[in-house]
């Protein structure tokens, strides 16, 4: 083709990646109109025909398009184009949720591009495999035969010493790890599709694809947000932004922001996540994305209910479907909404509401044959059943969140919410009938839990596990193990910048610390399950755990410092420094803590604890081997910790202060003079003077 259509072709291109769909789609006819197209000049404008069909929701034609595209390619050796096509049709797969056939369509692309460099006699072999998983997919027989492809074709094809060449296949390599980690992704193996995305973002690097660069960096971005690594996949997004916004194209701008969006959301800062979503409700509104509008609004939705606004969440939720549904968008999305349409319907007590929802998700159930959305269905249909007052409709729901749980993982989220639901279910019969066998049951579901938020790196469900954990703990009256699991909790979320979501359990962990004499109480007249099932309150937490809900916690009172001590492993006490005036602390009471610290110092050591109790006061307590520091306040512990935190790393920063604090402890003497002086000066900025 010329110059000219050249420069149509890449017309066309930005435009679609701009969102101007109707415009694309203008400048494709007018190309298609030329009479000295070429055969794969033809093919590339069915291809870029068929990515905008994507775009539109028209997935099913889309397909339809590139399948063809595939045939005529084939039969005229035309194996760059078969690629594309293969790329184009794992693109659609994906779309639909057909994620086992999508990685079989991707996978035959990348041998086929292999292939270009072995014989011909190979080529025959993956043109066959290729017609029996079409026909797989279309439930149709392929009768139409193809000539043999000449060895000159495959050659030509294959050489790497034309430049233009290489970067085509360097294009279709780069395409081909792109869609196959996105579609492990969606199944969950996102070590392996983490590997592919980054082999994936070299290569559109080398060829200065800065538009596939930015996708590259929203699939890293997304990976690092299962992965719990917040902080990396808002920097990954925050580049991509950068990049998108750099050369206009407002398509994939609001990916970037939409996605930012749903970090803070994940983080629990759903004020934030608000902002961006309604940034990306503007951007998608002003460049007429009518599917990315009902995005926004679906995830607007999604973050009111989150914060417990049950009538807006339905607003949003019923404008985003509306959209969905006019678009004629792909079936998984709907179904996803109608779901969290029912959560509503459930909470707010209208049983017809939710059972309306259910009927329209059957019916799209009935007509598709899909696993996931079976999955979806069923999980549906088990929360409108647990919602009723009948038992033998609780029944049929326990049932169905059984199956669930025993099928392979599809979505992390939908096992997740399976494994919640049978918790709250069983832990409601505890409460009824103080069965304790039910125990071992509820354990072995947040056992699973705990399994797949670690094979699957979700943190958040991680750390509320951990929580779910020592809630079990505390009806099993094992106190020690219910505290090591509140600070293993803490100490994921914050490690993970979960930081709203480390102050509540930080919080719970208090309350537990103030209740100990109740549990105390408990233990010492065996006090039966139901009446510990009422302490524990793990129902809220499930509850909890459903939404992804932060609580919106009051501004608190800074704690009121007491005192700051440095101990050897033993308990013996290497520096102390009064944090109250001296005239209120009192010599006895300092030897109280003292003793008290003594005696935790052991259990520090082995079993992470990391606070305890004195009458008023809260020991805080962080080992560094050899050493053990410790902060006595009063109130509440959460900004206690972190100043301790602190604290301690400057102490380990200070090679020469930690060396003497380490010789202090071997010898078993109080820092004194300079050596006192020098750690008393990395108090300061951290605790009041």
């Amino acid at each position: 083709m010329s110059g000219l259509g050249d420069a149509d072709f890449a017309r066309a291109r930005q435009l679609r990646d701009e969102g101007e769909f109707t415009k694309a789609m203008e400048v494709i006819e007018a190309i298609e109109t030329r009479r000295d197209l070429t055969d794969v000049e033809r093919f590339s404008c069915q291809l870029l025909r068929a990515t905008i069909l994507i775009r539109r929701n028209q997935i099913n034609d889309a397909l339809l398009l590139a399948e063809k595209t595939l045939y005529k390619s084939q039969d005229l050796g035309q194996h760059l184009v078969a690629i594309d096509a293969l790329i184009v049709m794992a693109t659609a797969l994906y779309e639909l949720g057909r994620y086992d056939e999508g990685l079989e369509v991707i996978t035959q692309g990348e041998q086929l591009l292999a292939n270009l460099e072995k014989p011909a006699s190979t080529t025959p072999r993956v043109r066959k495999v290729i017609q029996k998983l079409i026909s797989k997919i279309t439930g149709r027989a392929i009768v139409t035969p193809h000539p043999p492809i000449p060895h000159s074709v495959i050659a030509s094809a294959s050489s790497a010493s034309d430049t233009d060449q290489l970067s085509a296949i360097m294009q279709r390599k780069a395409a081909i790890l792109f869609r196959k980690a996105t579609l492990l992704i969606a199944q969950g193996h996102i070590n392996q599709a983490q590997d592919l995305t980054q082999q994936s973002l070299e290569l559109y690097q080398t060829l200065g694809n800065r538009a596939r660069i930015g996708s590259a960096l929203l699939i890293l971005g997304s990976i690092s947000s299962r992965k719990g690594d917040f902080d990396k996949a808002l920097d990954y997004y925050q580049q991509s932004l950068t990049l998108y916004e750099e050369q206009g194209i407002r398509y994939y701008t609001f990916s970037s922001i939409n996605n930012i969006g749903e970090i803070y959301r994940q983080k629990g800062e759903l004020e934030l996540a608000l902002e961006y979503y309604q940034k990306g409700l503007a951007l998608a509104t002003d460049i007429g994305n009518r599917t990315y509008v009902s995005t926004a609004l679906i995830n607007i939705g999604a973050t009111y209910w989150q914060k417990g606004d049950l009538e807006r969440a339905q607003e949003y939720l019923e404008r985003g479907l509306k959209l969905l549904e006019k678009e004629q968008a792909g079936t998984i999305g709907v179904t996803e909404c109608l779901t969290r349409l029912i959560f509503i319907a459930v909470e707010q007590n209208n049983q017809e509401r939710a059972q309306h929802y259910l009927n329209r998700i059957k019916e799209i159930h009935d007509s598709v044959e899909n696993k996931l959305l079976s999955q979806i269905y069923r999980l549906a249909k088990a929360i409108v059943l647990k919602a009723s007052p009948r038992a033998r409709y609780r029944v049929q729901a326990e049932e169905l969140f059984m199956q669930l749980v025993d099928e392979e993982i599809i979505v992390l989220e939908l096992t997740t919410f399976a494994l919640l639901y049978l918790c709250d279910l069983q832990l409601a019969e505890l409460r009824n009938t103080g069965d304790s066998s039910l125990l071992e049951e509820i354990q072995s579901h947040v056992n699973r839990l705990l399994e797949i938020a670690q094979k699957q790196g979700s943190q958040w469900v991680l750390t509320e596990t951990y929580t779910l954990q020592g809630r079990l703990a505390l009806l099993q009256l094992d106190l020690n193990a219910a505290r090591r699991m509140f600070t293993q909790a803490q100490t994921i979320a914050e490690e993970h910048g979960l930081q709203r979501l480390a102050t509540i359990i930080s919080r719970e962990h208090d309350i537990l610390l103030d209740q100990l004499g109740k549990w105390e109480e408990l233990i010492e007249r065996q006090a039966p399950l139901a009446e510990r099932v009422e302490l524990a309150q793990l129902e809220k937490l499930v509850v909890r755990m459903v939404r992804k809900r932060v609580e919106e916690i009051p501004e608190l009172p800074e704690e009121e410092p007491v005192l700051l001590l440095i101990l050897a492993g033993s308990g013996i006490s290497l520096f102390s420094k009064s944090l109250m005036p001296e005239s209120a602390l009192d010599t006895q009471l300092v030897s109280g803590f003292l003793t008290a610290i003594h005696g935790f110092s052991g259990e520090v050591f082995s079993q992470s604890l990391d606070r305890a109790k004195l009458g008023d006061f809260t020991l805080l307590m962080q080992a560094a081997n050899p050493l053990l520091v410790s902060y006595v306040c009063k109130g509440q512990s959460y900004s206690a910790q972190r100043k301790l935190t602190t604290f301690l790393s400057r102490i380990q920063a200070d090679e020469e202060i930690w060396q003497k604090l380490v010789e202090a402890q071997q010898m078993g003497k109080i820092l004194t003079g300079e050596d006192y002086k020098a750690v008393e000066d990395l108090l300061i900025g951290i605790f009041p003077s």
